[in-house]
C-alpha cells in the first residue's frame, strides 16, 4: 500500500456518512487526511510454484497486494474492491501461442461498518474469512496455497507449455458512481501486468 498496512494507519473512516454520498465525495476529491501516494504502488506478484497433485495443476503464489490510498480511502468508506487472479494456460507455438486452459480466482473485499473487522469472500465458493486488521487481511490475501488450475490430461508431455499470470484491481466491480473515476485515475488501475512461467507434465 504504500501506507502502511497497519488498521490503525488505514485512512480514517468518515463517520456516519452513507455510502453514496461517501462515493461522490471521493470522486469529487473531498478527501480525508492521507499521506501522500507512493510512485510504487500497486500489484506484483513475488513468488511462483506449480505442483502436481491428484492429476491437477494447483498454484502456489506470493502476491504483493500494494492498494493506492484511493482505493484503500474506498474501502475505509464502505466501497468494497475485488481482486482477480487470472491465469492462462499456453501452449508454446513457432509464431503465435495457443491458449489451452484458463481459470481466474475472484475475491471481494470489505470491510465491516459496525465491526471494523475486514472480511474477504472467495466469490466462486462463497466462502468468508475475518481478520482484526488490515495487515493480517492483507498477508492472508498474498498467500495462495494449492489452487486448482488445469487437469494433467491437458498438458501434452511432448508440448512446452508456460503459465501466464496477472493480478488486477476489478474496476467494472465497483459501484457505478466510481467507475469513471477509476477509469480515468491511474491510481485505481492496479495490475501486475503478465508475467510468465515454464509450464512441464
Amino acid at each position: 500500500m504504500p501506507c502502511s498496512p497497519d488498521a490503525e494507519a488505514a485512512p480514517a473512516r468518515l463517520p456516519g456518512l452513507p455510502l453514496l454520498v461517501a462515493m461522490l465525495l471521493l470522486a469529487l476529491g473531498a478527501r480525508p487526511a492521507l499521506t501522500a501516494d507512493a510512485p510504487g504502488a500497486g500489484f506484483r506478484v513475488e513468488s511462483v510454484a506449480v505442483r502436481l497433485l491428484d492429476d491437477v495443476y494447483r498454484l502456489d503464489a506470493t502476491i504483493d497486494f500494494d492498494f493506492s490510498d484511493e482505493s484503500l480511502e474506498a474501502l475505509e468508506n464502505g466501497v468494497p474492491l475485488t481482486v482477480v487472479i487470472d491465469m492462462e494456460i499456453m501452449r508454446e507455438r513457432r509464431f503465435l501461442d495457443e491458449r489451452v486452459g484458463a481459470v481466474s480466482a475472484r475475491y471481494r473485499i470489505r470491510k465491516h461498518a459496525l465491526s471494523g473487522q475486514y472480511v474477504v469472500t472467495n466469490e466462486a465458493s462463497g466462502e468468508a474469512m475475518t481478520y482484526q486488521t488490515f495487515r493480517e487481511m492483507r498477508a492472508s490475501l498474498g498467500r495462495v496455497t494449492d489452487f486448482p488450475m488445469i487437469d494433467a490430461h491437458a498438458i501434452a508431455a511432448e508440448e512446452h507449455y508456460l503459465l501466464r499470470l496477472r493480478v488486477r484491481l476489478d474496476i467494472e466491480a465497483l459501484p457505478s458512481p466510481l467507475r469513471p473515476l477509476a477509469y480515468l485515475s491511474s491510481l485505481w488501475r492496479l495490475s501486475s501486468g503478465w508475467s510468465e512461467w515454464p509450464l512441464r507434465r
